[in-house]
């Protein structure tokens, strides 16, 4: 063998004796483990000393309109999770690849049973979550609105009178003789089917775990690859802003549901060839758009915009087999916009007021006045969107960096239709909500992103996929790497951001299901409770409805003026009184038995 000019006899094979034993006391993979665990003890130091990033302070009354959605604790994680716990699974995962091969994440994605099994645990998943982390308790006002809705509607009617008028307003409830709540019956229909079977969380776990199967069927169509599916399958259960949203009895389950379902069936009619079947399915997926227009008209809309192009320029390329199937989907659509039209004209007594318009005139999308004061303009749209951005990367997958996959997407060529066609939905809807005022609660994470939770997967699943195609011809280890970098962040994942939002929430429906707990332990039995404040804790700042017959065991009511509380008393005779407030001192609600002249005169102190 020829040595390179000048190279002694020996020479090169002491010096690769010598790299050897280098190689025997501080192999490679062993300067990133210690870098690796460096980094996680740093992190674990450094979070001890903020509580582990555990939000002690529940009440969000009074804090600027910043620290109002993203607190200095909230904000001081996302930061430290970034420039520390990315580090960690990097350097980890170099390690480990390093070490020892331990295949890519296809092993898995190739299991015969992936799909069920997936569904399996995500039912498991939100049983716990429901019981364990939110403890079956609302953590908006919307979601008491939502009940009373579906038990008027189990009632058969589609609003009540109650029995004194003023003194039982609540939150997000229409103040007149048609006592209802201020939304559509689309989601509220939802969960009196679940009633009706047990519970109303019943149809929402139902559409949760069809949502999961939805995104597998959808992939599939478009990129016709089964691993990119089982990924997106795979990811969304991996989710903690799937399960904390999707256990709450908000719209946003429903709505995802109804859009992918028409999404999936739309993708059906239009990439196969003409079958009989096809103009039923084109007709239920019009129904299922006019459903997730009922139930949020905005979403829906940032949904159906791109797909109405996509589906006018699939008309003008095939024309004929297309168009009987595009009009009988129109005319599911219309269908219910008819139903949801009828609906409105019901309660509000005009065709185009809907009733959360007749609850607050303000609430409409656009640049004005809002209810509460101030206004709302295009910088606050821009702010809105960012805030909720920064919320996403870090609650979609738990780690602070969920949306680099997505970034990655954005800067690669060439992109196919499917990838355009979610990109465009995205870019519509961040679009659209510049024009409404709020950023939606965000205590289970940005939830007016729900519905891209589908949408963001996919995308993510085929970056994942290109990164290691990518990333593959330099280093033959690429997927393995990926694999174990994947593995990594989702245990990090778990043990600090899915762990903090879960005691938070605990914390957070602890505190507002306590005036209710204390009302049961008190043993309190044919009474009326008069509240006088609550915890306003979180984004509830109402009381939990009474059923549409006012027929309770304990009925609650407002205090008011001694005129109400009269009536009250006069509708409700030979029952005991109760008057509940919460004690800011020691953070407890007291509950206290007064007779009719002690209330009327708490009532005039009140006055």
């Amino acid at each position: 063998m020829d040595r390179p000019t000048g190279q002694l006899i020996g020479e090169g094979e002491a010096e690769n004796a010598s790299l050897e034993e280098r190689k025997a006391v501080l192999p490679p993979y062993a300067l990133f483990f210690f870098l690796g665990i460096l980094f996680l003890a740093i992190y674990f130091i450094i979070a001890q000393r903020f509580n582990y990033f555990f939000i002690a302070e529940l009440d969000y009354l009074g804090n600027p309109y910043l620290n109002f959605f993203f607190s200095s604790i909230q904000l001081s994680s996302l930061v430290l999770k970034l420039i520390i716990l990315l580090p960690a699974a990097f350097f980890l995962a170099v390690g480990l690849t390093a070490k020892s091969n331990l295949g890519s994440i296809s092993r898995v994605l190739n299991q015969k049973y992936l799909l069920i099994a997936l569904c399996a645990i995500a039912l498991i998943i939100f049983i716990l979550t429901i019981n364990l982390v939110l403890q079956k308790t609302e953590v908006t006002d919307d979601e008491a609105t939502f009940d009373l809705q579906a038990k008027i509607l189990l009632k058969g009617k589609l609003y009540v009178t109650p029995p004194v008028k003023n003194s039982f307003n609540n939150i997000f409830v229409l103040r007149n003789d048609k006592f209802t709540g201020q939304y559509q019956f689309g989601h509220p229909l939802v969960l009196a089917i679940g009633m009706a079977l047990g519970s109303p969380y019943v149809c929402i776990v139902l559409f949760g775990i069809l949502y999961i199967v939805l995104i597998n069927k959808i992939s599939l169509l478009l990129f016709k690859e089964k691993r990119l599916a089982a990924l997106g399958s795979l990811l969304v259960c991996l989710s903690p802003f799937f399960f904390l949203t999707g256990s709450t009895r908000l719209t946003h389950t429903t709505s995802a549901f109804f859009l992918y379902l028409f999404l999936y069936l739309f993708l059906i009619i239009t990439k196969r060839k003409d079958r009989k079947i096809d103009y039923l399915l084109a007709f239920v997926a019009g129904i299922s758009a006019g459903y997730a227009f009922n139930v949020r008209p905005l979403t829906a809309l940032a949904f159906l915009i791109p797909l109405a192009i996509f589906g006018l320029l699939q008309l003008l390329k095939y024309k004929k087999p297309v168009f009987l199937k595009y009009c009988l989907m129109s005319l599911g659509f219309l269908f219910f916009i008819m139903l949801t039209l009828g609906y409105n004209k019901a309660i509000t007594g005009h065709y185009l007021t809907f009733p959360y318009l007749a609850y607050n005139p303000l609430e409409k999308p656009g640049f004005h006045a809002l209810a509460g004061g101030g206004s709302h303009s295009l910088a606050n749209g821009f702010f809105n969107l960012g805030i909720n951005i920064i919320k996403l990367n870090i609650s979609l997958f738990g780690f602070a960096y969920s949306l680099a996959f997505l970034a990655f997407l954005l800067i690669t060529r060439p992109k196919l239709t499917g990838d355009k066609l979610f990109l465009s939905i995205i870019g519509v809807f961040s679009f659209l909500y510049l024009f409404y005022h709020g950023m939606g609660v965000s205590d289970t994470g940005p939830v007016y992103c729900y519905e891209l939770i589908g949408i963001l997967v996919i995308l993510s699943s085929r970056a994942i996929f290109k990164m290691a195609d990518l990333i593959r011809d330099r280093w033959s280890k690429a997927k393995s790497f990926l694999s174990s970098f994947l593995l990594l962040s989702f245990i990090f994942a778990g043990v600090t951001y899915d762990l903090e939002k879960s005691v938070q929430l605990r914390m957070l429906t602890s505190a507002i299901r306590e005036p209710y707990v204390k009302i049961e332990a008190a043993g309190v039995h044919n009474a009326v409770v008069f509240i006088q404040s609550m915890p306003n804790k979180g984004f509830v700042y109402g009381y939990r409805n009474n059923s549409p017959d006012f027929d309770n065991d304990v009925i609650l009511c407002r205090l008011l003026n001694p005129e109400d509380n009269i009536r009250v008393m006069d509708h409700f005779p030979n029952r005991k009184y109760y008057v509940l407030r919460y004690n800011k001192s020691i953070e407890e609600s007291e509950l206290v038995q007064m007779d009719s002249q002690q209330l009327l005169e708490l009532g005039q102190r009140k006055k």
